[in-house]
């Protein structure tokens, strides 16, 4: 197995484990799937580098926002129901791949689930 696919796997999987459950709204879990998108983006295909990339960093936003404040429930339900469909579509592209319009459309889902347009300050 490449290391391609051995990351995006170990993405897929944790994913999988958190996904619909309370700690999927934690700092530290979110921080976890970041680091995973992001070591999936390794050049081998360049619309799964991008949907890996902006999956991690919109991640990477999330934990490190839910790091300097309290998270409530709510906040875990908003970023779970507004995310979990565009987050699961993230994932499976980064594990099957698809076509360059998809990787785009895919993006441009991910980059309304910012913390600031999420949460409505920007």
């Amino acid at each position: 197995m490449s290391e391609t696919v051995a990351n995006a796997a170990r993405l897929q999987e944790y994913y999988s484990s958190v996904i619909g459950r309370p700690a999927f709204g934690g700092a530290n879990v979110l921080q976890h799937l970041a680091d995973l998108a992001l070591k999936c983006a390794d050049g081998a295909n360049a619309a799964q580098d991008a949907v890996a990339f902006a999956l991690g960093m919109v991640f990477a936003d999330h934990a490190e926002n839910r790091s300097e404040r309290i998270v409530t429930g709510d906040d875990n339900y908003v970023l779970t129901v507004s995310g979990a469909e565009y987050f699961t579509r993230a994932v499976k592209f980064v594990v099957d791949g698809g076509t360059a319009e998809d990787a785009v459309a895919i993006i441009a889902q991910l980059a309304q689930l910012t913390s600031d347009k999420l949460y409505g300050r920007g």
